[in-house]
């Protein structure tokens, strides 16, 4: 049975993700030791790190974050996995240990993280692990796993409509952000298929997240210093070694691989 990393990355006019996906395939390399397939609209020049290069269109666009936001058509990702077992994750996604691994040993189809943290531990993200009118649970795209079945089909079909019907999802939920969200996709979808019961198969872990502002050094392969203000505007420093984590200081993260950003 085959496993895999699959990577989106469409790149904008100020943000490299393809390159942001090429340092993570390293990274994943070191790590997990598994293979990683990029899905992007356009060839790269070799040698590239990557198992397979997959071209599809790019999706239209879905907002601005560090320029055009390309995020649509995630729910792609399971027709154009190669692997028997997937494990899917953001660009800007930074592996820093095994944990992934675990994730293959655990008998469910699909896994989704549900609760993400502040790693300066200013904010208690409540707004973010819950959404909509009836503070529905989030589910977030920034890293899921499935492996082929009927369960994994049912939600990335259900994950298409949403994101083809994105108003009419968005007006029953009472979500009051504009611009579609894979996050709220996946939420949705999961809880459809898994009977409306707010709950479903969770990654056991939750997601480390480091904020657009938040100054992030790399100071070893896998020890990062977080610089930050507290909410009395004090400089304050963090140092995190081990952990996987999510960086949306896209700019940062641009300058620890050396890419532009």
């Amino acid at each position: 049975m085959t496993k895999g990393v699959v990577i989106f990355a469409f790149d904008n006019e100020t943000t490299q993700y393809t390159e942001f996906a090429k340092w993570s395939a390293t990274r994943i390399d070191r790590h997990l030791g598994l293979p990683v397939s990029l899905i992007t609209n356009h060839e790269l020049q070799s040698p590239h790190g990557f198992d397979q290069v997959i071209l599809i269109d790019r999706p239209a666009a879905n907002g601005t974050r560090a320029g055009t936001w390309y995020n649509r058509s995630r729910y792609r990702a399971h027709e154009l996995s190669p692997y028997d077992q997937t494990v899917l994750l953001d660009a800007d996604y930074v592996v820093a240990s095994d944990q992934i691994l675990a994730l293959f040993d655990v008998d469910q189809s699909i896994m989704a993280m549900r609760w993400a943290f502040d790693c300066t531990g200013r904010r208690d993200y409540r707004d973010l692990n819950f959404f909509g009118r009836n503070d529905m649970p989030s589910a977030w795209a920034t890293i899921l796993y499935w492996n082929r079945s009927k369960e994994a089909d049912m939600v990335f079909g259900m994950m298409q409509m949403i994101e083809q019907h994105w108003h009419h999802y968005k007006n029953i939920y009472g979500i009051t952000e504009s611009k579609f969200r894979n996050d709220y996709a996946l939420a949705i979808a999961l809880n459809t298929v898994m009977g409306h019961v707010g709950a479903w198969p969770e990654i056991p872990w939750s997601l480390a997240t480091v904020e657009d502002d938040v100054a992030i050094k790399m100071l070893s392969h896998d020890e990062f210093e977080l610089e930050y203000h507290d909410s009395e505007s004090k400089k304050k420093k963090n140092i995190v070694s081990g952990i996987d984590l999510h960086v949306m200081n896209k700019a940062q993260l641009g300058e620890i691989i050396g890419s532009p950003s």
